[in-house]
C-alpha cells in the first residue's frame, strides 16, 4: 500500500514536471519556434511514463491480492497444524495412561488370585473369580485399546508433517512476495 502511494505521488511529480516543462517549452516556441518533432517525442516519454506507471500499479494490486490470499491460507494451515497437534497430544495422553494404568490392574489381578486361593468360602471364591475374569477383559480390551491409539498416532503424526510441510511451503510463497515488494 505504501508503495502504491509513493507510486502515485511520483507519477504526480513527473506529471508537474512535464507540464512545467511544456509550459516553458510553450515559452520558449514564441521565442523559437521549435518542431513538432520534440513535441511528438516529449508526448511520447510521457505516455511511455504512464504505461510502466499503470503496469507498476497493475503489479503491485496483483501482489498485494496474492499476498492476502496467502496470508489467508496461512492462518488457515496454522490452525490445522495446531489442530492435529492437540489430536496427536490427546492420543499420547490416553497411550501413557493407559500405560500406567495396566501394572496397577495387573497387581489387582495378582491380589484377587492370592486372596481367591486362600479363600474357603464357595461364594466368595466365585465372587473372586468374576472380577478376575472382569479385571483381565478389562486389561485385554485396554491392551486392544492401546494398538488402536498407536495406530492413530502413527496416522496424526504423518498427518501432522504433511500440513506442517504445507505450512512451510506457505511461509515461503509469503516471504518471496514480501521479497517483491521489497524490491525494485
Amino acid at each position: 500500500m505504501r508503495r502504491n502511494v509513493l507510486l502515485t505521488v511520483l507519477a504526480l511529480m513527473m506529471l508537474v514536471s512535464l507540464s512545467e516543462a511544456l509550459v516553458v517549452n510553450g515559452q520558449d516556441r514564441r521565442l523559437a519556434e521549435p518542431s513538432k518533432e520534440d513535441d511528438k517525442q516529449v508526448l511520447k516519454a510521457l505516455l511511455d511514463e504512464v504505461r510502466q506507471l499503470r503496469m507498476a500499479l497493475q503489479r503491485s494490486n496483483t501482489l498485494n491480492q496474492r499476498l492476502q490470499i496467502t496470508l489467508e491460507r496461512l492462518r488457515l494451515q496454522q490452525g490445522r497444524v495446531d489442530s492435529l497437534a492437540r489430536s496427536l497430544e490427546n492420543v499420547r495422553t490416553r497411550i501413557t495412561d493407559l500405560k500406567n494404568a495396566r501394572p496397577q490392574m495387573e497387581e489387582q489381578i495378582k491380589y484377587a488370585e492370592e486372596v481367591m486361593a486362600n479363600a474357603a468360602e464357595p461364594n466368595r471364591r466365585n465372587e473372586l473369580e468374576r472380577e478376575i475374569k472382569e479385571m483381565k477383559a478389562r486389561l485385554a480390551s485396554w491392551s486392544r485399546d492401546e494398538e488402536q491409539l498407536r495406530e492413530r498416532e502413527a496416522e496424526l503424526t504423518s498427518e501432522l508433517q504433511i500440513e506442517q510441510n504445507r505450512f512451510i511451503e506457505l511461509n515461503s510463497q509469503l516471504e518471496n512476495m514480501i521479497r517483491q515488494l521489497d524490491g525494485p
